[in-house]
């Protein structure tokens, strides 16, 4: 009873002690001078915004975006011959999985050629004017495909006819495109994904340079904040060789010096090596996707490179895969682990990321 009646007496007196403290501090607040009031006042409100803003700013840069990117995708000559006799799914059977349980937000790969209502030409191997039947296009889309880059040398095999009714395509079916075959128009596309702008830009070497014009695209927006993150996709270098030349390494690190954050190259055919220059990473040449060039090992071979943009980091993950009867499907561990460890041998980076290649998955500070 007396401890009841202890507690409730110290209480009274801590609320009386709290009610003369504020009483007595607003009678000293309301002797300052009048400025100093304001002065007191302003401070309090300065401290109070900077909490604010300090909160906002933490959770707007928590992101993760995660794109998964394959080089170039060939739907003419034996792989038409392939889909007209099993089905239009079939080059994509082995791999949609894959895809699938990867969860992408945005799927890329190089659209080496012009879908349009042309009839094909003659089968031949040596043929390489290419048009891919429209009826691929929703394939593309139900595979998960939501971005292509149309900066090559074979975009224009029908003419500005077949490359309108490629976009007009690709539009109908939901799915991105950038890059222009002549690098005129249409070079660049910013896609938002997760509050962040991310910028797709094209460049084909084996046309009209204006190599000038892609670096002031670039330099644009980055200048003006356009975007967030700058990927520049190029279709350059030389076919079946697998090193990258001095051109390519010289252009990719004009590019980077301009604003490109990440370089994914096409048109090689086959995987080349990796590089990072001013922390900013450089796929050389992914491969192929899907083609029909059985010559050699190296052309039925390529990589998907899913990488996961954060706030702070870029993960990569490789996963070499290869073509088998004009279909797609990963390798096997032990060749996968042989591509793997080529690919860090060669590759112009650090020991220890040449490590983590070989483990297939490395990080870079973003």
């Amino acid at each position: 009873m007396y401890k009841k009646i202890l507690v409730a007496l110290s209480f009274i007196l801590i609320l009386a002690l709290a009610n003369n403290f504020f009483n007595l501090s607003a009678k000293i607040y309301q002797l300052l001078p009048e400025n100093k009031q304001v002065n007191l006042l302003k401070e309090k409100n300065k401290k109070a915004k900077a909490n604010i803003v300090k909160k906002d700013t933490s959770k707007k840069y928590e992101y993760s975006i995660n794109i998964l990117t394959f080089g170039d995708l060939m739907l003419d000559r034996y792989v038409r011959v392939a889909m007209n006799k099993k089905s239009l799914e079939y080059p994509f059977e082995q791999i949609k999985t894959f895809i699938a349980d990867s969860k992408p937000d945005l799927i890329y790969a190089n659209l080496e050629g012009p879908i349009t209502d042309f009839a094909p030409k003659k089968l031949h191997p040596n043929n390489l004017t290419f048009t891919f039947d429209p009826s691929v296009t929703p394939i593309l889309a139900q595979t998960g495909f939501n971005v292509l880059g149309l900066a090559n040398n074979h975009s224009l095999n029908y003419g500005q006819v077949g490359l309108d009714q490629t976009r007009n395509y690709l539009t109908q079916n939901n799915i991105y495109y950038f890059g222009s075959p002549l690098n005129q128009e249409k070079l660049s596309y910013i896609i938002e994904k997760s509050n962040q702008k991310l910028a797709f830009v094209g460049y084909n070497e084996l046309s009209t340079n204006n190599f000038e014009k892609v670096k002031k695209e670039i330099q644009k927006i980055k200048q003006e904040k356009l975007a967030d993150f700058i990927i520049f996709f190029p279709h350059w270098g030389n076919e079946y060789q697998t090193k990258f030349s001095k051109l390519q390494q010289q252009k990719a690190h004009e590019i980077i010096d301009y604003g490109a954050d990440l370089i994914i190259g096409t048109h090689p055919h086959v995987i080349q090596p990796i590089e990072i220059y001013n922390q900013k990473v450089i796929f050389y040449s992914l491969g192929n996707f899907l083609f029909d060039q059985t010559f050699s090992v190296n052309t039925q071979q390529g990589i998907g490179v899913n990488l996961n943009l954060h706030h702070d980091k870029i993960t990569f993950n490789l996963h070499p895969h290869h073509t088998d009867n004009f279909q797609i499907k990963l390798l096997p561990q032990d060749k996968a682990q042989t591509i793997l460890n080529t690919i860090a041998t060669n590759s112009a980076v650090s020991e220890e990321i040449k490590e983590e290649i070989k483990r297939g998955r490395f990080e870079t500070k973003k």
